[in-house]
């Protein structure tokens, strides 16, 4: 149920995107982009990290009622603290922004984000693992969230409505939460929480400034240097970009509970002195992570390649003929999906499982940085094409990182005959589009032909140069 409310916070946008797009257009657009990415740090600040600490520590606590609401009660009462602290910095801010003043409509209905996460407690389904309401609640709201935009939105004059909407296809579901998690603890506002909370809580809250800064600087930048306009132009891709980067990074997400389990085991044995045990887990670790490692490649090369040669129709057809500038940008970011996907690999999977989440931070601190100087020096010159050259800065230095950590902890390979049949492959299907798009078919039968024959082409050139995870896969659908 877990993997059904992800898939479903991947549909969304999916099928929002194409008439939002259309409706408020980069204008509007770009002031609903700029604004969502100003609250992304505010709710940095609400959330204080205190969701990864309650579930990690609120685990031990789940067959002790007594211990559990006390242990809620203290940790609930945190998290309201520091989201009345985001508000007021929020207002201040816009009180003392005059680029912000422009948007305070926006970013009010926004901010509406922070209280319905506060109030939904998340981490308090994790702890007891009740995905399926969690599930439930967030198919209800995301649907009646489809129906709203139908609606009510249906010009750039809209915006503002179309953000009610947003809050409430990704947040909605929080007062339903608030309420049925009274079946698990029983809350009470602690004035004082202990201060043995406030350290840990401060830990992950430093780890989860760089990846907000990650996220968010090229919207935000953009924004207040070129304008709505812009800013929208390359949100339109940027949004593209994150659904097929999303797509690809929920493989490897699917794999990563078993990998921290295999590693977790390693270190277990490790620790009590079986060395035999220690190097068992170990090759299993690390023979899903090369199997995945492979998996990937054969997977993100054929993505960046189609992405590419497709931009033009899928802008066109996704966007629409107001949305021509955002054709580069989606070019430029198809060529940091595999950096991406790869960092997120070495990062979420290898680093995290072996617990150097502080490697972690810092690999993203040094690429946050690195993305924001290079915006501010190039957003002048190149706008929207310039947050897409960042963007695919920041995911090598972030790869080139995390790849020489993880290397200290295990040892991948990459098998080259696999590469090198992929890039055939690749070739093909550059091959396949470009000869699709001077057919001059249009772009909706383009991409229409261009998908299922590039995916023809590419599986069986695959199998007959023999490529092992694509044989793999071949074998497991014929067993079906």
């Amino acid at each position: 149920m877990n993997v059904i409310r992800n898939v479903m916070s991947l549909a969304f946008p999916l099928i929002s995107f194409p008439y939002i797009s259309r409706t408020l257009q980069p204008e509007g657009v770009g002031s609903f982009q700029f604004a969502n990415s100003i609250i992304s740090y505010f709710l940095l600040i609400s959330g204080l990290g205190i969701t990864t600490y309650a579930v990690r520590e609120g685990s031990r606590f789940r067959k002790d009622p007594e211990k559990m609401n006390r242990f809620a009660s203290e940790v609930y009462s945190m998290n309201l603290y520091s989201t009345l602290a985001a508000y007021v910095l929020l207002g201040l801010c816009i009180l003392l922004s005059e680029k912000l003043r422009g948007y305070y409509v926006l970013l009010l209905i926004l901010s509406a984000e922070m209280l319905f996460i506060t109030l939904a407690k998340t981490w308090v389904y994790n702890i007891f693992e009740d995905f399926t309401f969690m599930a439930l609640a967030a198919i209800g709201v995301q649907a009646a969230a489809l129906i709203a935009m139908f609606l009510f939105v249906h010009s750039p004059a809209d915006a503002w409505k179309y953000a009610w909407v947003s809050v409430l296809s990704y947040t909605g579901d929080g007062i339903f939460m608030h309420f049925y998690s009274r079946r698990y603890v029983k809350l009470h506002f602690v004035p004082k929480p202990p201060a043995k909370h406030w350290r840990p809580v401060f830990v992950v809250f430093a780890m989860t400034i760089g990846t907000t800064i990650y996220v968010s600087a090229d919207l935000t930048l953009l924004g207040w240097i070129c304008g709505d306009y812009v800013n929208g132009q390359y949100a339109t891709a940027a949004s593209i970009y994150k659904i097929v980067k999303g797509v690809l990074v929920a493989v490897i997400m699917a794999v990563i509970p078993r990998f921290s389990y295999f590693v977790g085991k390693a270190l277990e044995a490790s620790g009590r002195g079986d060395g035999e045990e220690c190097r068992k887990r170990e090759a299993e670790a690390k023979k899903l992570a090369d199997s995945l490692l492979e998996s990937m490649l054969v997977l993100c090369l054929p993505a960046m390649v189609g992405l590419f040669c497709m931009s033009e129709a899928i802008v066109g057809i996704f966007a629409g003929d107001g949305y021509a500038r955002s054709v580069m940008p989606l070019r430029l970011l198809s060529l940091a999906l595999v950096f991406a996907v790869f960092e997120t690999f070495y990062a979420s999977c290898i680093l995290i499982s072996y617990k150097k989440e502080m490697v972690v931070m810092r690999a993203t601190f040094i690429s946050a940085g690195i993305n924001v100087v290079l915006n501010l020096l190039l957003i002048p010159l190149l706008q929207e094409n310039a947050a897409a050259v960042t963007t695919i800065a920041a995911e090598i230095v972030m790869l080139v990182i995390s790849r020489r950590a993880a290397g200290k902890v295990m040892k991948t390979r990459l098998s080259i005959p696999t590469l090198l049949k992929t890039l055939v492959g690749c070739a093909l299907i550059a091959g396949c589009c470009i000869g699709i798009h001077m057919m001059g078919v249009g772009e909706i039968p383009e991409l229409l032909l261009a998908v299922p024959v590039s995916i023809l082409l590419y599986g069986i050139t695959e199998l007959l140069l023999k490529n092992p995870v694509i044989l793999q896969g071949w074998k497991s659908i014929r067993k079906l």
